[in-house]
């Protein structure tokens, strides 16, 4: 045998000095990166002959030549390259190997990565005593941390503070106040690149104080509270408190306190009873900054108040409904009792009462009183009530078709019921008389006077006349009169024709007629006007009209007898301007409007001015060609020299083509004045919670002895839109809003200087303002409920701390449940007062230096009682068919009133020893068989209760199911075969493969017995699905058909090479 072995060592010695030998790969491959090329070292294969090396570029860690994206070939007695080609800015795998000169090639070396880039898009907030960093992966490949460095003597020498494998971390080993430098390197094989250098200063505001409470007094209301338990970057210096006498404010600083470090409590005297107050304490440190604010109200009280404002909204011939002020909530008020004529007549458990028990025709008086059990409050105002019909509604009054009637309509008032209506009329709006009665919703009214005016009220009718309707009116009118009054004046190619509009017959528009020789007419025009300008016309020709009245039923009978002769001339004046009116425009401007019915044969106008309104003559000042003007008076540049104060009179003539002046207008008057400058910069911003506006006045105010004095301050949210005065008349040269809402994102301000005289300036400059160091919200916040509790989860955004708020339906969200929450923060778990049953709705808002932003999605959760265990509940199991597995369970206690009623169980398997938990179904019975398993598994499985609302809150005991990997076996199902009893031994075999499957009997000396099984089993068995057989027997008999002797024997199950053994013992 050893000679054989000697024999092949030597031919493999030939064979490799024949053929020669497969070549070393080279080892210790490394990259560097020189800032633009890659270049890759190596150490030499450590065969001889090596001809070159070859080196593979690609994407990933398991390229070949055949996936390369690049392929390069170096000299063999080198062991080192550039790589000029690369993209630096990729990620790139590189492996090489050896090729002798035999071309043998040797094995490809474990692939190296390039080194990373820096990261990008660095972020860092400073808050108190931490900051937080975040930063991008500008790189395709992968990282395997970051390292963080830090500096705080200006860059000069930095250390390395963290390896981290995200990409966010918060550094807590930092002192407020100081100046922080910041880079990132990443890591992946070797460090990258320095990102580029970032600064921090820690800071932050102090915090909100805790605590806060307040106890009512007689009318006095104590407030106590506490230090925040998280401070500032500076000491407290005291606090501020402010009071509204409404949840929304507005809240005003408490007068006479002032703010000190060693008082934390405050008592505010001198207050009304029977009311609710609002209070906030704000902290303030030493450089003014201040905190978020803590909020409580305080009710105080007067034993219980007597119920206001007591009013009967509205009554009909069988009801009526009452309303009046709800207590305060303070008051705990069980319920309210209704009195009508003295008597209690009912209770009402909110602020309104329909009384159905009234009889039409009767007067009551109602009163109403707060009851809080022993004791109740005294008398409310009293209202009074005849019970009588609701007036009709939607009456209205119309011409009827019938010439010189009127038509009413009308709809019975809501729930009232109406036997008939009584309609009055009347033609003086005082003395109505009743005309019918009728049981129908219209009635037209033919016993009227055309003409003139008819006044309508109508009442319903249920065993007494009920109240009346507003008054509606209308005039009856026939065909028109023929129209009176026609006459015209005649101008330079065109005459002025007007007549007077008899409103008795309620005209609606006139025809006009026209002839040249008065008898053959022809209509020119309808017009709805009383007036009509006839323009072209021929000079010196003598034109004749006539005019025709038209109404809703028809035109005059006959066109009017009277008929006007006028004859336009060249000679003849235009008409005079009329409605002039003259305006200061505020740039030293006075601003001439006015009005002209006709003007196609004007030339121009003349614009006449005065100093006093009787001057004998007004002074042509110039000419205009347009029905405006402005007449300058000063400029900045004379201002010091013209009056502001002297009025000026105007009037204006108008001149034709053939330079006829027509007579004056009215006469219309104003000063002139040059508006302020406007401001010459501004400045906004942040202070907490608000915007601080800073401004210069302007340089040069153009005002001369109107000085700028005050400033008006506008805010919009668009740039835009229509700017509001939040703050008149501001003295000071800066402001402070609060009033901002940090759920909008900018806000847009103009600021307008204000002289002594209210003249504000024209400028249309705004100054932008932008939240920008509010934190947005959690983008999640997810609500879940348990027993009288809320438990609530968000995404984290890192603030400098989070608030919580909380209402009721129908309720606005008050004053935080929970502040100062830590910044890390993810979850709160609420339990202050729930009560089962009731619907909760919640939103979270970032808090930080910048105060307090825009509150999150709202929440809703239903606190309930769960679904319980009975005591000492299990879960048990047992495996049928070889390996499912069948569980059962002890059912659940479903939850009580404030509950939901449990509709079953989740059942869930872990394969993974309970680190993960998969939901395998939902079911009605408290049992499963679970199919869907495999041999060789080890299975963990956890029942939990479920309710309608999908609540899982009664978890069993897991349990823990084997099910081993199948193997060829035997199943003997008795080691003792008593013969002398007839027994027969029961066996079962179970394959994993097929093949030829014998089962023999053998004594223990190994002599055969006897063959049970010799079959050819050819189905595809495997381990997960392995094939176990039908029931066999031995009857203890030997191949002969003989009893064997007593003693112990082996069964042998045989399948291709391996064998599975079993004993049993045989007595005779």
């Amino acid at each position: 045998m050893k000679r054989i072995l000697f024999l092949i060592i030597l031919i493999n010695l030939f064979l490799n000095l024949l053929y020669g030998a497969t070549p070393a790969a080279p080892t210790s491959v490394n990259l560097t990166f020189d800032g633009t090329n890659i270049i890759i070292s190596w150490v030499s294969s450590t065969a001889s002959d090596i001809m070159h090396y070859t080196i593979l570029r690609g994407d990933n860690a398991n390229i070949t030549e055949a996936t390369a994206s690049y392929i390069t070939n170096t000299a063999g007695n080198v062991t080192s390259f550039v790589d000029n080609t690369a993209d630096t800015f990729s990620a790139y795998y590189y492996r090489l190997l050896a090729v002798n000169t035999s071309s043998e090639k040797s094995s490809l070396t474990t692939a190296v990565k390039t080194n990373p880039r820096p990261p990008v898009d660095i972020s860092i907030t400073p808050f108190n005593s931490k900051v937080f960093l975040r930063w991008t992966n500008d790189y395709s490949g992968a990282i395997s941390s970051y390292n963080i460095y830090r500096s705080s003597t200006g860059g000069a020498n930095f250390s390395n503070v963290i390896s981290v494998s995200n990409n966010e971390y918060i550094d807590t080993q930092v002192v407020n106040g100081i100046t922080y430098l910041y880079k990132i390197a990443a890591l992946y094989n070797g460090e990258g690149a320095y990102s580029i250098t970032k600064t921090a200063i820690p800071f932050v505001a102090p915090f909100a104080p805790k605590n806060l409470s307040g106890t009512a007094t007689g009318t006095d209301v104590k407030l106590l509270w506490s230090d925040t338990n998280i401070w500032g970057t500076y000491d407290i210096a005291g606090y501020n408190i402010y009071r509204a006498t409404d949840a929304t404010g507005p809240f005003v600083p408490v007068a006479g306190f002032e703010p000190t470090t060693t008082i934390t409590s405050y008592t505010d005297s001198g207050l009304t009873s029977a009311k609710r107050y609002y209070y906030k304490v704000i902290a303030l440190d030493i450089n003014s900054n201040t905190s978020t604010a803590s909020y409580c109200s305080v009710y105080v009280p007067d034993g219980i108040s007597t119920p206001q404002g007591l009013s009967i909204t509205s009554y009909t011939s069988n009801k009526v409904n009452l309303t009046w002020q709800a207590n305060d909530s303070g008051e705990n008020i069980n319920y309210y009792k209704i009195y009508r004529d003295g008597v209690e007549l009912s209770n009402s458990y909110s602020n309104v009462f329909i009384d159905t028990t009234v009889t039409t025709g009767e007067s009551y008086v109602y009163n109403i009183t707060a009851f809080r059990n022993p004791a109740e409050s005294g008398f409310s105002n009293p209202v009074y009530v005849t019970v009588v019909p609701a007036a009709p509604v939607n009456f209205t009054v119309e011409k009827a078709n019938t010439i010189g009637a009127l038509v009413l309509q009308w709809s019975p008032a809501a729930d009232e019921i109406a036997n008939e209506y009584y309609i009055y009329r009347s033609t003086d709006a005082v003395n109505y008389v009743n005309i019918t009665m009728t049981s129908l919703t219209s009635y037209t009214d033919s016993e009227v006077t055309t003409g003139i005016v008819h006044y309508y009220k109508i009442a319903a009718y249920y065993d007494i006349e009920g109240r009346f309707t507003d008054v509606v009116s209308a005039i009856p009118v026939t065909l028109p009169a023929e129209p009176s009054g026609f006459s015209g004046n005649a101008f330079n190619g065109y005459v002025y024709l007007f007549w007077d509009k008899n409103t008795a017959y309620d005209i609606t528009s006139f025809n006009l007629y026209r002839s040249t020789n008065n008898q053959n007419y022809l209509k020119i025009t309808t017009t709805v006007n009383d007036y009509y300008y006839d323009t072209g016309l021929t000079n010196n020709t003598g034109y004749f009209y006539k005019v025709q009245a038209n109404n809703f039923y028809g035109s005059s009978n006959t066109v009017t007898s009277y008929v006007l002769n006028i004859t336009p001339t060249a000679s003849a004046p235009p008409e005079a301007p009329y409605n002039l009116e003259a305006t200061s425009s505020g740039d030293g401007r006075i601003k001439l409007n006015w009005q002209m019915n006709y003007s196609s044969n004007l030339k121009h106008y003349k614009i006449y001015r005065a100093t006093y309104a009787e001057a004998d003559v007004f002074y042509n000042t110039t000419s205009a060609n347009s029905n405006i003007y402005y007449d300058t008076i000063m400029t900045t540049l004379n201002v010091s020299s013209v009056s502001n104060t002297t009025t000026y009179f105007y009037r204006v003539s108008a001149v034709d083509n053939n330079s006829v002046e027509s007579s004056a207008s009215n006469t219309s008057s104003s000063y002139a004045f040059i508006r302020p400058a406007s401001i010459d910069t501004a400045e906004i911003s942040h202070i907490f919670n608000g915007a601080l506006l800073v401004w210069n006045a302007p340089s040069d105010p153009y005002t001369f002895t109107r000085n700028v004095y005050t400033y008006n301050i506008y805010r919009a949210t668009d740039a835009y839109s229509t700017y509001t005065l939040i703050a008149p008349l501001i003295i000071n040269s800066f402001y402070a809003d609060y009033n901002l809402n940090t759920g909008v994102a900018k806000y847009y301000y103009k600021i307008k200087t204000i002289d002594s005289m209210d003249n504000e300036d024209a400028g249309n400059n705004y100054y932008e303002f932008e939240f920008t160091n509010y934190k947005e919200p959690p983008p999640t916040l997810v609500a879940k409920a348990g027993d009288k509790k809320v438990y609530l989860f968000w995404s984290r955004v890192l603030p400098d701390s989070y608030n919580i708020y909380r209402r009721k339906e129908g309720e606005e969200y008050g004053a935080p449940i929970a502040y100062g929450l830590p910044y890390d923060g993810r979850e709160y778990m609420d339990t202050s007062g729930l009560v089962n049953g009731t619907n909760y709705y919640y939103s979270i808002a970032s808090v930080t230096e910048a105060g307090e932003g825009p509150k999150s999605n709202e929440v809703v959760a239903r606190p309930y009682e769960p679904a319980k265990l009975t005591p000492g509940a299990k879960v048990t199991y047992e495996i049928l068919n070889k390996k499912d597995v069948l569980l059962n369970w002890d059912a659940a206690i479903p939850g009580g009133v404030n509950g939901y009623d449990l509709i079953g169980y989740n059942v869930y398997r872990s394969s993974d020893n309970g680190a993960n938990y998969v939901k395998l179904t939902t079911t009605a019975d408290n049992t499963f068989t679970d199919t869907a398993t495999n041999w060789d598994n080890i299975y963990y499985y956890l029942i939990k209760t479920l309710d309608t609302a999908g609540n899982e809150d009664g978890i069993y005991p897991f349990v823990k199911v084997e099910l081993p990997l199948p193997k060829n076996r035997l199943r003997v199902y008795s080691n003792l075969i008593d013969l002398a009893k007839a027994h027969q031994l029961k066996l079962r075999y179970i394959i994993v493969k097929n093949g030829r499957i014998k089962v023999n009997i053998y004594t223990l000396s190994g002599s055969f017995v006897r063959n049970l099984i010799d079959l050819e089993y050819t189905s595809p068995v495997s381990e997960t699905e392995p094939y176990e057989s039908p029931d066999f027997y031995w009857d203890g008999k030997n191949e002969q058909g003989k009893i064997v002797s007593s003693g112990v024997y082996l069964i042998v199950l045989e399948i291709g090479n391996e064998r599975v053994i079993e004993k049993t013992a045989v007595v005779r």
